[in-house]
């Protein structure tokens, strides 16, 4: 059901006031969704869905919606089903990355999306003092935004390296060592390793598409 609403002014005129109920309700609805892109040639939705089924495996029901710019939005019935997908990967279709990012609002579907990706990262042989949660967390904070360990590391199944999920920004250089230090002056330089490290480019400082590769310098690909 619709609903008529007075709307607000102000000085360039009249506006729809977005209050939190409209986010607070998006979120209900879209809060286990995930948008992904692939890089080069978009699949066809078919091949997408039997992809999902086949790689992704999820335990609830999904649905593909197509989006602009290239872009699906898979909406999972579980949140199990969407943090497996957005902790996995790095996910490829038909040899191509497969880029994934959880709904959100106000997320542009272009500019934002390629702006950031998560990746795997190594953190080889790790101070066993920094083997925490709280260690493990600043040292990869250093790198990007980290947002979860593998079950190894977390259970501590395996030393020779702890393994997290890092969201990196195309902006930034790819480290391969960062840098901490105890409140006693202690330097522990630290040795990182990349699962994967996707096609960035420098000119639009997005992922998808390498320097070489991007139509400011080339041009637009024509279509034969």
């Amino acid at each position: 059901m619709v609903n008529n609403f007075e709307p607000l002014e102000d000085a360039e005129g009249p506006f729809a006031d977005l209050d939190e109920e409209v986010f607070n309700s998006a979120k209900s609805m879209w809060g286990t969704s995930i948008y992904i892109y692939v890089a080069g040639k978009r699949p066809y939705y078919i091949h997408l869905n039997a992809y999902i089924k086949r790689e992704w495996k999820p335990e609830g029901k999904w649905d593909v919606f197509p989006r602009e710019n290239g872009f699906y939005l898979v909406k999972f019935s579980s949140e199990l089903d969407c943090k497996k997908v957005l902790e996995g990967g790095p996910w490829f279709i038909d040899s191509k990355l497969i880029f994934t990012k959880r709904w959100e609002p106000n997320l542009r579907l272009e500019r934002d999306m390629l702006e950031t990706h998560p990746v795997w990262v190594k953190l080889m042989n790790l101070d066993l003092s920094l083997w925490n949660a709280r260690g493990i967390s600043k040292i990869a904070s250093l790198i990007g935004n980290p947002l979860a360990m593998d079950d190894c590391t977390r259970n501590v199944k395996r030393l020779s390296y702890a393994r997290v999920l890092v969201e990196i920004k195309a902006s930034d250089p790819i480290k391969k060592q960062v840098r901490a230090k105890d409140r006693s002056g202690n330097i522990y330089l630290q040795e990182i390793e990349y699962d994967h490290i996707p096609p960035v480019c420098n000119n639009c400082k997005c992922f998808g598409h390498s320097t070489e590769q991007c139509e400011t310098v080339i041009g637009p690909v024509k279509q034969v």
